[in-house]
């Protein structure tokens, strides 16, 4: 029995983590496309909120496949979920990087989300559209936190 529930646990750790790789060719999604910033990011129930500063944050997605990211804080290369910033920067960087939209399987339940793959990176990002708000989590089965922008008109 024990070995049998050991296998199983291994197996299920393989298959999350391939469940976030790229998925053949690039579907971009066009709702995507835009200027979307940052309105706040959440812990399960709770609103992140940053005591030193206010974060800034606008994600540029294009046509083309390319994200550009600007902000105002510390996190390094592209950072979709806003975490607590360590730091606030003297002025704001913009970062740049490929991107596809695609649908992914999750880990521990027999359904697919609608995902962000950042091109470089590891893993992926949950992500939804209504009217003018997106909003960006961590893929399903993992612990939630999400990160919520509007689109700039």
């Amino acid at each position: 029995m024990g070995n049998q529930l050991i296998r199983l646990c291994l197996l299920l750790m393989l298959f999350a983590a391939g469940s976030c790789k790229k998925n053949g060719q690039a579907n971009n999604d066009a709702a995507i496309v835009g200027d979307w910033t940052l309105v706040n990011s959440w812990e399960g129930n709770t609103i992140i909120v940053f005591s030193d500063f206010t974060v800034q944050r606008t994600l540029s997605f294009r046509s083309d496949g390319t994200l550009y990211e600007t902000h105002n804080d510390s996190s390094a290369n592209i950072d979709l979920l806003v975490p607590v910033p360590a730091v606030q920067l003297p002025k704001p960087i913009t970062d740049t990087a490929g991107y596809q939209t695609t649908s992914l399987p999750a880990a521990c339940v027999a359904i697919k989300f609608p995902a962000i793959v950042i091109k470089g990176q590891a893993g992926c990002v949950r992500y939804s559209i209504s009217q003018d708000t997106l909003v960006i989590s961590t893929p399903s089965c993992l612990a939630p936190y999400s990160s919520v922008y509007v689109k700039k008109k």
